[in-house]
Parts: C-alpha cells; structure tokens; sequence
C-alpha cells in the first residue's frame, strides 16, 4: 500500500509537529507501507532538487532510508501559496498511484487534500492541533472550509481531549484522541549523563561563580512567542527571595518572535545574570539540556490564535524526570498530571506562577517525588504507542471497506 503524506512541517524543520509528522511516516514504513513525503519549500527558501533523501539530521538518522520526500518549490504570499500546495500535491498524485492521503497538520495542505481526495477518490485522514483550531475561527468562509474538509476526512485524529471536544462541539466531527509521544530516553546512560554534567557545569561557570549555594536550574524549551508564558517565568524568578533568586540558574532554549523582547525584559528585571539565552537547540540536544535542569517551566498563557493542545515539552521534560509548572489550560492538563508530575496554576495569575516556582524550588523532597512520577507518567505515552494505534485506525478503514471517498 502507498501512503502520500502532504505536510509543510517536517525535519529539518524543528517543532512538535515536525516531529509527529516524522514519526507517524516511520509508523507507517515500519508497517509495512511505502510512503512518500511531500514537504515543500517555500520561495524564500534555496530550491533543493525535486526529489531528496530524507533529512539526515540527529534523532531522525536511524529511519533516513525508510521514506522518500519530494520538496517542490511553492509561493508564500496566502492566496497563491493554497494554488501552489494544490498544484504540487496533484503533480506527485498523477506521476505515483497513492492508496491513502494523511495530513499530520490542517494548515497548508487540508484543503488541497480534501479536494483532490474527492477528485481522485483516493481516501485520506487528517491529525488537527488546537491553535488550527483558533486560527479557522478568523472568519465563517474559513470556519466553513474546515468542517468541509473534517466531515470529509475517512480519519481525524488530534492530541488531546481538550483538542477533541473543541472539534465536536464545533464541527460535529468525532476525532480520535492519539496522544504524541517522546523521544527522551528514561534511562539515560552513562555518555548522557556526562554530557549533561558538563552541560551543567558550562551554565554555572558562564554566570561566573554569582551563585549562592547549590544551583537550581529552571529550563524552557519552546518557541519564543507570548504563548509560551515565558515573560510570566522571568518575572516569577525576579520575584523570589533573594538567598533563593541567587541560587537560580533560568536556561531559555528557542528562538522567536519575542526573544528581543524576553532579553530586554531579564535586563529590566535586573536577572539577566541569572538567565541564558541559547537560542534554538537541534532536537538531539533536548535530552541534555532536560538531564542538566532541576525545573521545567513554562507558564503557557492564551495569546492572539495560540493554544496549547497537548504540550509534547512538558511531556519530554516528565521523561527525564523533572517536575513542570504550567497552567490549566488547553491539554496541559492531559499532559501533566497536576500535584502528582508538577504544580499547574491558572493562566494569567503571575502571583499564582511566582508561589509556584517558590515551592518547587525550596522543596527538593516535592520535586523528587515529581521526578519519580514523571517518568512514569512518560512511560505510558511513546511514539510505538502513537504509531501503533494510528496503524490500527487505517488497517480498521481498510478491512471495513469503508474507505469510500465522499462525493
């Protein structure tokens, strides 16, 4: 059976999506499908062959050969950009007989998937997130093309309850809830652990000695956007005490468009010299970066079409065994288990963030207790999880016969 995946994020690209993305196409391989990827680049980009090995790039190394991917060059400007996604999308379908189209993102390609699902009468299942969700809420002609495409699509899938709910109370669409997995390892070994050690070490002499006793070390690993709540974090460890603010160490890991502002913000706050900026770090560094911190925070908060479905951050951090503070909001919740894998606090209640912070870092017995059930709360969700229970959703579909294509 060949599979055509359709998606404009994938790696090299660095985000969760990229990643789920990657994973469900090696599920697939791994079941035995050939499967083809389309990731086009954009015009602003270097034009890259039209047909490419995969990315060889860190974690994604050991399946480079399991799958092919095509990147065809496409517009950026909004209105061309949909022609050119439909335009190469039915180029790969007529040059490659496909059995099934999966979208792993509803922005870029859902709709020219749906309409050439419908003129080819090839079957095709669609994973939604939630800030798609919030960004089809902009006006009724986009809210009304994706439940076209949704109640079209033979699979819908999403990462949350949350997610789900959100799809059938607006679309009256049933979605089937595939929780992402990890790619942190629970056992880290002996090579990782001394690299985090150094890691570690690297932090604390970089603030040159300005530390009063043993550090804490809070980490976030996220894009840089005022979703992210991380403008809440910096204000948190400002406002501690000051024999605990001089045992801190605030490592932010990812670029964005507020990272200028999140700089200025620390100097403001007099914390610069408590605070790191490393830019965006390649997916394979992430598990160093989480076995070298003692925290994970990220106090995400609802901004302009932002939500925050699942968080597959939180759930990496759980893995290498460090307890989160976060918000209930979106599919946090689903992610962490509150009290028990880390402290959740309302969104937009800064006091809320900086009593939270206070609490985990003065009480090394809590965060250790957060440490054991993080790793078992992680254990339970795996990419071979994710991949498996997809797998199963298509060969239901197929065994049914009811892959029949909507008119």
């Amino acid at each position: 059976m060949n599979i055509l995946v359709a998606t404009t994020n994938y790696p090299p690209d660095i985000g969760g999506i990229a990643e789920l993305a990657f994973r469900e196409c090696v599920g697939f391989t791994e079941a035995g499908y050939v499967v083809t990827v389309l990731h086009p680049l954009s015009e602003t980009e270097l034009p890259a062959g039209d047909l490419l090995a995969n990315q060889k790039t860190g974690i994604f190394n050991s399946h480079a050969d399991k799958s092919r991917v095509v990147k065809p060059l496409v517009s950026t400007r909004p209105v061309l950009r949909l022609e050119s996604l439909y335009r190469c999308l039915k180029n790969q379908l007529s040059r490659k007989e496909s059995d099934f189209l999966w979208c792993p993102n509803y922005r870029g390609f859902g709709l020219p998937v749906a309409l050439l699902s419908r003129r080819s009468r090839v079957p095709f299942g669609i994973y939604i997130h939630g800030t798609e969700l919030q960004t089809e809420k902009r006006s009724s002609i986009r809210t009304w093309i994706m439940k076209w495409v949704l109640t079209r699509a033979q699979i819908v899938c999403t990462n949350s309850n949350n997610t789900a709910q959100m799809i059938e109370s607006e679309y009256a669409v049933r979605a089937t809830v595939l929780v992402p997995g990890h790619s942190i390892p629970l056992d880290p070994g002996k090579e990782l652990l001394e690299e985090s050690r150094l890691r570690r070490r690297t932090w604390t002499f970089a603030l040159g000695g300005n530390l009063a006793g043993e550090p804490i070390v809070l980490i976030s690993i996220c894009r840089l956007s005022r979703g992210k709540g991380i403008d809440f974090a910096l204000r948190a460890v400002a406002a501690q005490t000051d024999d605990l603010k001089n045992r801190i160490i605030y490592v932010i890991a990812g670029d964005g468009p507020q990272a200028g502002e999140l700089m200025k913000l620390s100097r403001q706050l007099g914390i610069a010299d408590r605070t790191i900026f490393t830019g965006a770090i390649a997916p394979e560094q992430t598990a160093t970066f989480l076995y070298a911190s003692d925290i994970y925070i990220q106090p995400s908060q609802p901004a302009d079409d932002f939500l925050e479905s699942f968080g597959i951050s939180f759930l990496e951090a759980q893995a290498a065994g460090l307890p989160c503070l976060g918000t209930r909001w979106g599919g946090i919740m689903e992610s962490v288990w509150e009290n028990e894998t880390g402290l959740l606090v309302r969104p937009k209640n800064q006091s809320a963030v900086t009593k939270a912070l206070a609490r985990l870092c003065a009480d090394s017995d809590l965060r250790q207790k957060m440490s054991t059930m993080g790793k078992k709360r992680a254990s339970g969700a795996t990419w071979a999880k994710h991949t498996a229970a997809l797998n199963l959703l298509l060969e239901s579909l197929l065994s049914s016969g009811s892959e029949q294509v909507p008119e």
